[in-house]
């Protein structure tokens, strides 16, 4: 079974519903590995920047709910997680592949 085409390889999903834009697959065709990994970091990258703006916002007094700054602080917090577990499995999975002799 090829992971890639089968039902093994799904969207990275953030918290919030946010998921990685994945390109229409065609026949043949993947998405590189590394477009995935950089618009995941873009992903986390643009929820950081809104908690940061709806804390900003709440300094201002412009804040619509504290619950709102909650929840996109969150948000922001497990998608870096995420990312950071994801990292982390990359770099043991290139360790493995460097111990394997030849």
């Amino acid at each position: 079974m090829d992971i890639l085409a089968g039902t093994l390889l799904t969207p990275l999903r953030f918290p919030g519903g946010n998921e990685v834009a994945r390109p229409e697959k065609q026949k043949g065709a993947e998405i590189p590995f590394k477009d995935f990994l950089t618009q995941a970091i873009r992903d986390v990258n643009n929820l950081q920047q809104e908690a940061e703006q709806k804390i900003r916002e709440m300094t201002l007094g412009n804040a619509g709910s504290f619950h709102e700054i909650i929840i996109a602080t969150e948000k922001a917090s497990l998608a870096l997680q995420l990312l950071t577990q994801i990292q982390n499995k990359l770099v043991d999975a290139y360790q493995e592949i460097m111990r394997i002799q030849l």
